[in-house]
């Protein structure tokens, strides 16, 4: 009985809120005027942000949809206007001060949010579905705010188009989505493909088929954004994404000796495939993808360099913590020294008889990165920052210590290692740094078995 008199609140509630919402965008003489149903809006798509940047946005807004109203008539915007207590009263919202994350760091701000935190999306969905009228002028702001400098700007935009894609996939795919998707500007496919990952996670229907059929695409932006988006789901089904990621590669080399002398390949759509694989290794399923690297290394050079670019890729991060990182999909990376990410992955599953296989198969990658013509410097590089790293941590180095002997089993393997020791510069450019001398006593003099080399 408790039970159901809580879903039959839960359902009133609801319908109340949706009730109140309708009368928002009511035209009689008691409705809210344009410029505050234009914030209203602009609070649903910036709900928990600045109300200052919430405030000029849905100025912005205003005069789009004033535009609307009298398509002849210049629109004017009013400097000043209701005062924030009366407009936040008006939206059933509050002001608090929070940190708001920055590309300068964290920053303490006023920020607005309606006290009900369903009434983003129920606004959102009624004024796309119920007000079609309006969309030319939502449209042309949203896409306006895709060109917006700041990050949280373009991130909401991508955010609010995959609520209307939920509401009404169709009408968002061809007014908004596809428009970013198709377009030559990298800031504008990465809202593209943020809005249809956010689409996927809130239930949207067939984004996954949208995916596939755009993965390949004869144009090349919907490949990227297809990939760039699979990247982002994939931790959800990482064998078909793999799979997937593996056949875009192919179409890439095919295209580049299609008709004539080889062209170079795109690089753009490389580095999208890189971080598609370095992404999903450091997801939540990082153990399973790593074992379809490990089983598809040796079928054909797309596929070999397909993961060993990935995996290099996912080497190169590093981050602030120690502990379990490699699984932490949202961890806090650092740009700056830090514990390399994949390192620690090795050193935890080199510990530990159920996990062996993973050390096993990381080394092996590592062999495959080091020996590959194409990839050797950059392995050696990637490979020279771990030293680096090994020299500022004592876990660091004790995980590096195991490894680096597992990456012998030919001479030719021994000689790579102890140039790059001997030779490689510290931190401050001068020689190499004691760490170097230190690993240079668990290199083997030539091929070897070892704790964690293959089987």
């Amino acid at each position: 009985m408790g039970e159901a008199d809580e879903e039959s609140l839960a359902r009133f509630s609801l319908s109340s809120l949706e009730h109140q919402v309708r009368e928002w965008f009511e035209e009689d003489e008691d409705a809210l005027a344009l410029r505050d149903k234009a914030f209203l809006i602009s609070l649903a798509a910036f709900d928990g942000g600045p109300y200052a940047l919430t405030a000029e946005l849905s100025d912005q807004l205003y005069a789009a949809l004033l535009r609307t109203q009298r398509a002849h008539a210049t629109p004017e915007v009013p400097v000043f206007g209701t005062h924030i207590g009366k407009r936040l009263q008006l939206a059933r919202a509050e002001q608090r001060e929070a940190k708001q994350p920055t590309e300068w760091g964290p920053v303490r701000q006023w920020v607005a949010s309606f006290r009900d935190d369903r009434t983003p999306p129920v606004l959102l969905r009624e004024l796309w579905t119920g007000h079609p009228s309006a969309r030319p002028a939502l449209t042309s702001w949203l896409s306006r705010l895709t060109d917006d400098r700041r990050p949280l700007v373009r991130t909401r935009a991508a955010a609010t188009a995959a609520i209307l894609a939920h509401a009404d996939l169709p009408s968002a795919m061809a007014l908004l989505i596809e428009n970013w998707a198709a377009s030559n500007l990298y800031r504008h496919r990465l809202v593209a493909a943020n809005a249809l990952a956010v689409a996927h996670f809130i239930g949207a229907p067939n984004i996954s088929r949208i995916l596939d059929s755009w993965s390949t695409h004869e144009t090349q932006a919907l490949r990227w954004v297809a990939i760039r988006t699979h990247a982002l789901i994939g931790p959800e089904r990482p064998g078909d994404t793999l799979r997937l990621l593996r056949r875009v590669s192919r179409k890439e080399v095919e295209e580049s000796l299609r008709s004539g002398p080889p062209k170079p390949l795109d690089e753009d759509m490389l580095q999208e495939l890189r971080e598609a694989v370095e992404l999903l290794l450091l997801s939540p399923a990082g153990d399973e993808v790593l074992r379809d690297l490990l089983a598809h290394l040796g079928v054909d050079r797309a596929a070999h360099d397909l993961a060993v670019e990935g995996f290099l890729a996912a080497c190169r991060r590093e981050t602030a913590h120690s502990g379990a990182q490699h699984h932490a999909y949202d961890a806090e990376y650092v740009e700056g020294p830090g514990r390399p990410v994949v390192l620690g992955w090795f050193g935890e599953a080199v510990a530990d008889a159920k996990t062996l296989w993973a050390a096993r198969g990381l080394a092996t990658l590592w062999r495959a990165a080091l020996r590959s013509r194409a990839h050797t410097g950059d392995a050696l590089s990637v490979l020279g920052a771990w030293v680096l790293a090994a020299d500022r941590f004592p876990d660091t180095e004790r995980a590096l210590a195991v490894l680096v002997p597992a990456l012998v089993t030919e001479p030719a393997d021994a000689q790579r290692l102890s140039h790059l020791l001997r030779t490689m510069p510290g931190e401050d450019g001068g020689g190499p740094p004691p760490v170097a001398r230190r690993l240079l006593t668990v290199v083997p003099s030539g091929g070897g078995t070892n704790p964690t080399a293959p089987a």
